[in-house]
């Protein structure tokens, strides 16, 4: 599976600290290997094409699946990615 990375990603992606972007980077790769895995807790959100996967219990990223890729939107807390 191929992974894209939106620029509001990438920015906030920057600014999270180092204990989060190691979480975020396993779970990437997961991502990559199966976007199905129940290590991941994927969920699709409703009345949209996007899906959220889990990090830490506060703490989440935000995607959605065109075609054979991911594109990696946003990520944060429950409230500021949704």
């Amino acid at each position: 599976m191929v992974i894209f990375y939106a620029p509001k990603f990438r920015r906030v992606f920057k600014k999270i600290s180092e204990a989060r972007k190691q979480k975020v980077v396993l779970k990437l790769k997961i991502l990559r290997k199966n976007p199905r895995s129940p290590k991941l807790n994927v969920h699709k959100l409703k009345n949209s094409d996007f899906f959220s996967l889990w990090i830490e219990y506060d703490f989440r990223v935000l995607f959605k699946f065109e075609k054979n890729r991911v594109i990696l939107l946003d990520l944060g807390d429950h409230n500021s990615i949704y």
